[in-house]
């Protein structure tokens, strides 16, 4: 079924927003080298690889995951926050 959908990185590369792509070290499905042609695809793209998680890295590693959830919306609102 995925060999069959159409290729989206001229999607990934118009995006006008951080995006973060996270990915299993363990995952068959989309392996690592395959999220950080994603993540590199995107202009403000970040990657994060919860490590021993396959491709449902949320149910198998919760606590990695949320934590790289958390560390990128914090790594937003930085940015966002006015400095000077």
């Amino acid at each position: 079924a995925m060999a069959g959908r159409p290729d989206s990185f001229d999607t990934l590369r118009g995006l006008t927003v951080p995006a973060l792509v996270i990915v299993g070290e363990e995952d068959e499905i989309t392996p690592v080298a395959e999220a950080r042609a994603m993540a590199e695809a995107v202009p403000d793209g970040r990657l994060a690889v919860i490590e021993r998680a396959g491709h449902l890295s949320a149910l198998e590693q919760p606590e990695a995951f949320n934590g790289a959830v958390a560390a990128f919306t914090a790594g937003l609102a930085e940015e966002a926050r006015p400095h000077g």
